[in-house]
């Protein structure tokens, strides 16, 4: 089962655009994790850690 998620950008200091993925809450929330990578990664190698609640 896959979650679905939202896809967003926004500006850094010096204007440049980061793109980031966004899986929302299902049901209450309790908290926030967030999840960086390195340079040459992107965050669709880490979308299997979002698991169905």
């Amino acid at each position: 089962m896959t979650r679905t998620h939202d896809t967003h950008h926004f500006a850094t200091h010096d204007d440049v655009a980061l793109f980031y993925r966004r899986w929302p809450a299902q049901g209450p929330r309790r908290g926030a994790v967030l999840l960086f990578h390195r340079g040459h990664e992107h965050g669709a190698r880490m979308a299997h850690l979002v698991v169905p609640s």
